[in-house]
């Protein structure tokens, strides 16, 4: 069964332990997020040299890149709107963009240009003319739309139906946005919730010990099982704890015997990769390297995920010949596409080792139970 399990057991830290049978493959953070929030930002200062400006939203600040054209556009003290796009980490501020994107399961209404583009994953041309069309009777000079995976599959009237209500939800944050106050927001996405929802549509079941998540969950409509067990505790039912500390741990262990090391720095994360106690029938060294590297490269991409690890990573894979190395790059170039985030394989460098940069747009694992 494939559920997402809910609870604060760890340092009150309400986390969603997302789960394929009893397979951990996501940790969601559920506490307070203003990530995809829309505020009437306040320019607290312009960098010119970095093409940028520190913007105050709420409470606190974020740091948004403008295009050196557009940068005399703004001063100091200007109200300007802006979207939360990436979170707070470490030392640096909220990543910001001027450019609004509002979505939903089907299309994301942008307003960075007017087109219409559809999502690279849908493969069937005569599917792409389709949607392609159908959203021009919607968008405007506006903004555009994205055209998402599932709406390859959905009929033409929920598609319809859920582009004009994005459409609405613009034009009523724009026209809000003339006379409220600076760094009030306009609009809060609740991405917890439509992430929870996004699964429960893909047959995951829904499990909490927290009455007032459960309370939460079923007024959103989002069906839920309270957990109510006074010998056994949730955390402990699903073995929470060992699957959170397996997930904080430098050192994995892959089913070959071989394992990695995760090491992280300021600069980058950097991923070792050791034979460990893998033994081999065979006496043929390049296909005992072979198996471990690929496994270590599977793993790789399954842990850049779990523990939301962004930025540049640097793989020191088993020394191999050149032509496993390329066999090894296109096995991680088709691993790096299947990541919801977005990840590219550099290749390998003079010294061997593999570069790969992920988009930092949450917390990683590590901060966020810290």
């Amino acid at each position: 069964m494939n559920k997402i399990v809910i609870s604060s057991f760890y340092n009150n830290k309400l986390l969603g332990f997302v789960m394929n049978e009893d397979r951990l493959i996501e940790i969601i953070d559920l506490g307070d997020s203003i990530i995809n929030n829309i505020y009437a930002g306040r320019v607290k200062d312009i960098n010119k040299s970095l093409s940028a400006m520190f913007v105050e939203i709420g409470d606190t600040k974020g740091f948004c890149r403008v295009p050196v054209n557009k940068l005399a556009d703004y001063k100091q003290g200007d109200k300007v709107l802006v979207q939360v796009v990436s979170d707070k980490i470490k030392t640096k501020e909220y990543g910001l963009s001027t450019n609004i994107n509002l979505k939903n399961d089907w299309v994301v209404l942008s307003d960075k240009n007017n087109h219409i583009n559809i999502s690279k994953k849908i493969t069937d041309e005569s599917t792409r003319t389709r949607l392609k069309d159908l959203l021009k009777t919607v968008s405007s000079d506006d903004f555009g739309f994205v055209v998402r995976t599932l709406a390859a599959n959905a009929d033409d009237e929920d598609i319809i139906k859920s582009a004009n209500n994005l459409a609405a939800r613009y034009a009523d944050i724009k026209s809000r946005f003339n006379y409220i106050s600076p760094r009030e927001c306009l609009y809060k996405s609740n991405d917890q919730y439509k992430e929870l929802s996004a699964y429960c549509s893909r047959g995951y079941d829904i499990i909490t010990d927290d009455k007032a998540v459960w309370d939460n969950l079923s007024e959103a409509g989002i069906k839920t099982t309270f957990y109510e067990n006074a010998n056994v505790s949730l955390p402990n039912k699903y073995a929470l704890g060992k699957k959170l500390e397996n997930a904080l741990s430098s050192k994995v262990w892959l089913k070959s015997g071989g394992y990695l090391v995760i090491e992280y720095t300021e600069s980058l994360t950097a991923i070792d990769v050791n034979t460990g106690k893998y033994i081999s029938k065979k006496t043929d060294k390049d296909e005992t390297f072979w198996k471990v590297n690929k496994e270590a490269a599977e793993e790789t991409f399954y842990q850049l995920r779990l523990r939301n690890i962004s930025g540049i990573v640097i793989v020191d894979f088993i020394n191999m010949g050149k032509a496993e190395e390329e066999k090894l790059l296109e096995v991680m170039k088709d691993l790096a596409r299947l990541d919801a985030v977005q990840c590219e394989v550099f290749g390998f460098t003079s010294l061997g080792l593999v570069e790969i940069s992920r988009q930092k747009t949450r917390k990683w694992l590590k901060d966020i139970v810290n």
